[in-house]
């Protein structure tokens, strides 16, 4: 179920426009962002005055991290951008309106381009804080039917369901790029899916995958650890070529993420 995007003409953001239009109409934020951390991890990294940081990590590929004071500790979450020649495509957004509208003026800043299309992995706020700021950007965004439920549920705007759960695997086309949408099964949500860039070999595994330096699986009230473990080996099967593996917290690496995850997983079952 291939999902294309066409050309359109990116023009300046305001920032303080975006903002006031989607935080002000019903998104409420805090901004509590600091500087990233990970930054040993950097080729290149480029940091704007919310503490949202960009840092490249193969050719086409950045990593957008952000912070938010999560149950009193400023917690960082990580996203991603692929440059094409269309556009950008961005794999989630920042924790809060206010950042991600900052992302917005950064990668137009660095890019002369905004992003074309924006995909949702699962409906947390560390996934889908700043999906207002895109809507109101006429910026598409997609994720699988039942991450709008729970998304419109939890009281953000329902992406579209451009993604089938059910269908392995989905492809995103953008001219010069294609990215895979993969759903594992439940393992941190029952929602949750991964991408992959199979053109640098870069994993964006999110919530599912944990940095080598998280000592269990984090918050599973809403997933399955009965299923976790296969969910991993899910993507280990899968994604075997794999150079790089982005979690959705903390530092990425290779392929150790993976089974590092999959060892938590097996502890806390």
């Amino acid at each position: 179920m291939p999902v294309f995007i066409g050309k359109r003409n990116l023009g300046a953001s305001t920032l303080l426009v975006l903002t006031l239009m989607a935080c002000l109409a019903g998104i409420v934020f805090e901004s509590t962002a600091v500087a990233a951390s990970g930054a040993d991890n950097a080729s290149v990294a480029t940091q704007n005055p919310s503490g949202v940081r960009l840092i490249k990590v193969s050719d086409s590929v950045w990593v957008h991290t952000s912070h938010f004071n999560y149950n009193g500790w400023p917690t960082p979450s990580n996203g991603m951008i692929i440059e094409t020649a269309t556009g950008l495509i961005l794999i989630d957004t920042p924790w809060t309106c206010e950042q991600t509208a900052e992302l917005l003026n950064t990668t137009w800043q660095m890019f002369l381009k905004k992003p074309v299309l924006a995909v949702i992995t699962h409906a947390h706020q560390d996934r889908i804080g700043g999906i207002a700021v895109l809507i109101a950007d006429n910026i598409r965004v997609i994720s699988t039917p039942q991450t709008a439920q729970l998304a419109e549920g939890a009281g953000y705007p329902r992406p579209e369901s451009a993604i089938d759960q059910e269908m392995m695997p989905i492809t995103v086309g953008a001219s010069d790029s294609i990215i895979e949408t993969y759903y594992p099964g439940p393992a941190h949500t029952a929602d949750n899916i991964a991408i992959y860039f199979a053109a640098e070999k870069v994993l964006f595994g999110g919530c599912i995958v944990k940095s080598l330096d998280s000592n269990n699986l984090g918050n599973i009230s809403e997933g399955s650890v009965a299923n976790y473990q296969q969910a991993v080996q899910n993507l280990i099967d899968r994604y075997s070529d794999a150079s790089i593996v982005i979690p959705g917290h903390g530092s990425w690496g290779g392929r150790e993420l993976l089974t590092h995850t999959l060892d938590l997983a097996k502890a806390a079952y």
